[in-house]
């Protein structure tokens, strides 16, 4: 049936459709007219963390002083910390989105905001425009939000209370559920998203991070001075289809000493090298971790295969991380959020933390570095453990040679103390769900030059929340060492045990004087409200042939509360019967008054209480680039204490800091640091020179365009975007597109899988929208992946649903693509006013929903052959009746409609 309208009855359908246009374009006037917001004062500038009890919502969220008192705080970066779904325009001013759930709606336009039940009209104090979008003042944006907002601008934070549980604390709630049942993490929501393919080339051009330093001191007691100039250069690229980095480190001469290479591929799926299946390869300079019990973790020249899971830890009791740290950096290692470790370069230029205790099931380790002009470098490692047994019928393999304690090249000619060569060999098959066994050959390097050789089985079997392995070592020459361990869980306490013994095997992991050993460890988290902490504590024996044997006992409790950490520890040793000692360490590390601190303390408390040694260093942010920092030292083996303030800038071609330096004894020095890093351009030539560090993380570097033809690939001609932000899940950061619609990155994690998406909000044109929330890739170091975003041309279709004559609200329409598939579902406005908005380009047609319709007792569908496309893009249908239409000719309104400029489209059934 078709809809038709005759004479005065058409021109008053047409007179009301041109009123109802003009009523509802009257609030758009009136809103653009409402578009100018006051401004803030850049001088009032804040960079504020935020926290909700013992999480860290955000790093920082910008936010700035108001002339009246209080502060208002960007309305994007808020929704985002505090996971609420909510998109925001800044330059239409209007955000629209749900908040603590689906139930919350929430919508902001110029002159009103609506939030759950309520809504009310803005009084012109509550909205402000800063430099980056759009900003709220936060009286305001705590009503909105439900929400408590407490500053605290001496710690630089907000505290952030909620009678609703936030996202964040109901995902906390389900992830203990899960690990109460024993079936550990879940896999993040990525995981199954397929991505981005990036092949490997025979050459991209690489990042190179540069560090230089220029520094002269002058010692009171020889009265003598120095100068030093030292620098080093850190490159990742990919070659001959590997990935590759490379770091070339000199003396206090300038004169080069260190070079290390490393070529290297990566695989979560195991595609690597065709039938071999591999995870990993590594050739150069190498790291291995300790490999049953006999093999120590081990850093040099070498090689290594693969095929075991990249998160899976090689040992399971303990693991170790080792790292490049040029001279001047520090290193600190957290697990699980507990600062567990600090470290200094070692004379080779690198970091190491070992044996670092592992618990049963998830491990998040992050190691954080620090540099002198303020840099800070955080990478992300996951150990899992006894949660993911080798699977029923297959086989997991490792194999690999290195030269402990040599380089690949060793252009310095530095005599090495120890250098000890080792290989190994090993396999591990499922044969149940929860059983698996393994053999492994080794041979290791003695003291002595010779080549000893070592056979090695193990059984490990999955017993409820607990992990169980035997092991037994033969040698070549006759020694043998047999084990257990156990990995487990009861409640919430990670339990590890183990006992050795062996007779006659003498390696860097077993001493020929050794008996027999055995150790106790238990680790437990508890989540006091505001305060996260981790307690530990465990218990060691040692028996020994010749020296006294050895008794050591050792407690430890991290806490971590509003972003700063805590751990004390406690140490007793026991040598023979009479040699006692009793050590402490106390650590600390976050953010205090606004400052950064980390601070460490170790003292012997036997035989009366000593200060071993003490540092203390304070970095504390001047505007948006500068820090102001300062070093406090103290050496009890020497006598001296050390003081050192030091200023760095971060420009945004490179990094510039000066520091100067007493000690107690009447030294001083002074020194300036440059960082600065360059990388390939979108010529991929070199052409990009940062301050910001480029080789040591992963890259994207996208393209944003109008997929006209909605096939989700560019194509010469298609127009690309300026001025549109390219984002990735969980950052704050943001880069937007140039002239030529491309974006650059940078910082990203290495072999995790990330979502890189758009920012709806940067887009000036209502009608375009992104393809999904993005797509996921798995950043290389040093090589921008290049990704396409597109985004799609779209429309609208609006209409009025009558039913009877009478406009008919809380309808349920629901738009179909033409092959019947739901793309946008909706219920009518209280006048019966429908829109839909963001549909793509295409034919559609419009229905009833059944409820709807049974209701109305009616048929479902009302219009057919609806098409959006770019030269009907705002497609307006009318009056539609549900059910029937009045006898018009469709040919007088359509000569009104072609006057007006209206769309008719057909009513009824088909």
């Amino acid at each position: 049936m078709r809809l038709s309208i005759r004479g005065p009855v058409a021109a008053l359908a047409l007179a009301s459709m041109a009123v109802c246009g003009a009523a509802r374009a009257a609030p758009a006037a009136d809103e653009r007219a409402d578009l100018t917001l006051p401004a803030v004062d850049e001088d009032d500038y804040l960079l504020l963390r935020v926290e909700a009890g013992r999480f860290l919502l955000a790093e920082s969220v910008e936010a700035y002083r108001l002339p009246g008192g209080g502060f208002c705080l960007d309305l994007a970066q808020m929704t985002d910390a505090l996971d609420f779904d909510v998109a925001v325009d800044p330059d239409a001013v209007t955000a629209s989105g749900t908040l603590h759930s689906e139930a919350q709606e929430f919508a902001l336009r110029p002159d009103r905001v609506s939030y759950g039940r309520h809504a009310a009209r803005l009084e012109g104090r509550e909205l402000h425009r800063h430099p980056g979008g759009l900003c709220v003042e936060s009286d305001a944006l705590a009503t909105w939000f439900d929400i408590q907002i407490k500053p605290s601008l001496e710690s630089a934070s907000l505290a952030i209370r909620s009678r609703q549980q936030l996202p964040v604390e109901r995902a906390a709630i389900r992830e203990r559920r899960r690990a109460a049942l024993g079936r550990g993490s879940a896999a993040p929501d990525l995981a199954a998203r397929p991505v981005v393919p990036d092949p490997y080339r025979l050459w991209r051009t690489p990042s190179v991070d540069i560090v230089a330093s220029l520094g002269a001191s002058r010692d009171a007691g020889s009265r003598s001075g120095e100068f030093e100039a030292r620098y080093g250069l850190f490159a990742a690229g990919e070659l001959a289809r590997l990935s590759y980095d490379a770091r070339l480190g000199s003396d206090a001469d300038g004169v080069p000493e260190t070079l290390r290479v490393r070529a290297y591929r990566q695989d979560a799926d195991g595609r690597l090298f065709g039938a071999l299946g591999a995870t990993e390869a590594v050739v150069g300079d190498v790291s291995i971790q300790r490999i049953g019990l006999v093999a120590p973790s081990a850093v040099g020249r070498g090689a290594w295969i693969a095929n075991t899971p990249l998160v899976r830890a090689p040992d399971f009791d303990t693991t170790a991380f080792f790292g490049e740290l040029p001279a001047g950096w520090e290193a600190e290692l957290y697990r699980n959020g507990a600062l567990i470790a600090f470290a200094e370069p070692d004379e080779t230029g690198r970091y190491a933390f070992e044996d670092v205790p592992l618990l049963y099931g998830e491990n998040r380790f992050e190691i954080v570095r620090y540099g002198p002009q303020g840099q800070e470098r955080r990478q992300t490692v996951f150990r899992r453990v006894g949660e993911d047994a080798v699977p029923a019928g297959d086989t997991w393999y490792r194999a690999g040679v290195i030269e402990d304690g040599r380089d690949l090249i060793d252009i310095g000619g530095q005599d090495r103390l120890v250098t000890r060569l080792q290989a190994f060999a090993g396999v591990e098959h499922g044969l149940s769900r929860r059983l698996s066994i393994g053999l492994s050959a080794q041979a290791i390097e003695d003291d002595d030059g010779e080549i000893d050789g070592f056979l090695e089985a193990d059984l490990r079997a999955n017993l409820g929340p607990a992990l169980v392995e035997l092991d037994l070592v033969g040698a070549n020459h006759g020694g043998v060492a047999a084990g257990v361990r156990v990995a487990g869980r009861i409640g919430t306490t990670s339990i590890f045990a183990s006992s050795i013994v062996q007779d006659g095997i003498d390696t860097p992991q077993i001493d020929d004087a050794l008996v027999s050993e055995h150790e106790l460890r238990a680790i437990r988290d508890f989540d006091l409200g505001d305060v996260f902490a981790t307690a530990s504590a465990y218990g060691r024996y040692t028996d020994r042939s010749g020296p006294p044997d050895r008794a050591e006992l050792g407690a430890s409790v991290a806490l971590r509360h509003r972003g700063i950490a805590v751990t004390q520890d406690l140490t007793w040793q026991r040598e023979g019967i009479i040699d006692d000692r009793l050590e402490a360490r106390t650590q600390i590390g976050g953010r205090v008054a606004g400052a950064f601190v980390r601070g460490e303390v170790r003292y012997t408390l036997s035989g009366g209480a000593d200060l071993d040694e003490a540092s203390l260093t304070a970095a504390h942010r001047i505007g948006r680039t500068g820090q102001v920092r300062g070093e406090l030292g103290f050496d009890a083996q020497r006598d001296e204490g050390t003081l050192s303030l030091g200023y760095s800038e971060r420009f945004r071609r490179f990094a510039l800091g000066a520091k100067v330096e007493a000690d107690t004894d009447g030294g001083v020095a002074a020194g300036l640091n440059l960082a600065l890093s360059v990388g390939p351009g979108q010529n991929g030539r070199f052409a990009r020179i940062s301050g910001d560090p480029m080789a040591a993380t992963g890259q994207v570097a996208a393209r944003v365009f109008t997929d006209e033809n909605a096939d989700g690939l560019y194509q010469e001609g298609e127009p690309l975007l300026e001025g549109v932000r390219v984002r990735t899940a969980g950052r704050a950061d943001h880069a937007e597109t140039g002239r030529k619609g491309r974006a650059h990155l940078i910082g990203l994690p290495i072999g995790r899988r990330v979502l890189v998406g758009l920012d709806a909000g940067s887009v000036d044109d209502p009608l375009l929208k992104p393809v999904g929330d993005g797509v996921v890739i798995i950043p290389r170091r040093g090589v921008a992946t290049p990704v396409d975003l597109p985004l799609l041309p779209t429309g609208e279709i609006e209409g009025t649903l009558f039913h009877n004559a009478t406009v008919r609200p809380g309808a349920e329409l629901v738009l179909r693509d033409a092959g019947g598939t739901e793309v946008a579902a909706l219920r009518t406005d209280y006048d019966g006013y429908f829109l839909f908005e963001n549909v793509a380009y295409g034919a559609y047609f419009l229905e009833l929903r059944a409820e709807s319709a049974a209701i109305l007792n009616v048929p479902p569908r009302l219009l057919s052959d609806l098409s959006v496309d770019a030269s009907v893009p705002v497609l307006n249908v009318g009056d539609v009746h549900a059910g029937g239409a009045l006898d018009v000719a469709a040919a007088d309104i359509a000569t009104e409609a072609a006057a007006t400029g209206a769309v008719v489209m057909e009513a009824g059934t088909p």
